[in-house]
């Protein structure tokens, strides 16, 4: 596969992707350009990066048992950072297969108090993470757990809006840390996390207006001790969308 961030592919394999930093001073003609390539995108790829996990493990014998962690780490945590990668389809000739890329990574902070690991700051920092730049910049935002706790003159909705815009979009989405990333950003940018990991797996089909749209996604995490399909409707969804498309999808799960 080859990938292009602006202009014509030569043949030649990219070493380095432009990548577009969005903060609190550049987001009003940042959002422009996201939106204008979200437009044009075939696939996204979401990762984030946070202030911590806590003392969590990968070896949970059970599914619940992580997400329970999980669920308790958001809740206690931020959302650093917000990598999205919007990938345009250009064009198939046998087994090569041309994409237009554009990466843009959102810096965010909640605006409630919260925890932060120093392991994760180191990592953090090793990493290249500017953590001065990060304080001064980033897009504050309300956690979407406690924003009915939160004043409305006093809320920040832009990264909500963000995520809206993203699953408007109505393209497949790829995450590297599929059950962690999607726990925070169900918890930060969507709404109260359910209580069971039953409910989380039915709620991440993520209805868009009364169920009219849909937006699908592929996961996976280093632990494959756990597997759990998504909810039947969304599988259904996913048939339906294989058959419209012609694209065939791999299965989709947590695990």
């Amino acid at each position: 596969m080859e990938t292009v961030a602006d202009g014509e592919v030569t043949g030649e394999s990219i070493s380095e992707v432009p990548v577009v930093e969005v903060n609190e001073q550049n987001f009003s003609l940042a959002i422009v350009q996201f939106c204008k390539a979200l437009s044009r995108a075939t696939l996204i790829a979401v990762d984030l990066e946070l202030s911590g996990l806590g003392e969590i493990g990968r070896n949970y014998d059970h599914l619940q048992s992580r997400y329970d962690a999980y669920k308790k780490a958001a809740e206690s945590r931020s959302v650093f950072a917000v990598g999205v990668a919007l990938f345009s389809l250009r064009k198939i000739k046998g087994k090569s297969i041309k994409y237009k890329s554009h990466v843009f990574n959102f810096l965010t902070m909640s605006n409630h108090p919260f925890v932060v690991d120093p392991d994760s700051l180191k990592f953090l920092r090793s990493h290249g993470f500017d953590l001065s730049g990060h304080c001064e910049k980033s897009i504050g935002y309300t956690p979407a757990h406690l924003r009915d706790a939160t004043k409305p003159k006093n809320r920040k909705d832009s990264m909500k809006v963000v995520w809206r815009a993203i699953l408007d979009a109505n393209v497949p989405i790829a995450f590297h840390n599929g059950l962690v990333d999607t726990v925070f950003i169900y918890s930060h940018f969507m709404d109260l996390l359910p209580a069971s990991s039953d409910e989380f797996t039915a709620s991440t089909s993520w209805s868009i207006r009364s169920g009219q749209q849909r937006a699908f996604f592929f996961m996976s995490s280093e632990n494959s001790r756990d597997r759990i399909s998504l909810s039947p409707n969304l599988s259904e969804h996913i048939k339906r969308f294989d058959s419209q498309s012609g694209m065939d999808f791999l299965s989709i799960c947590f695990r």
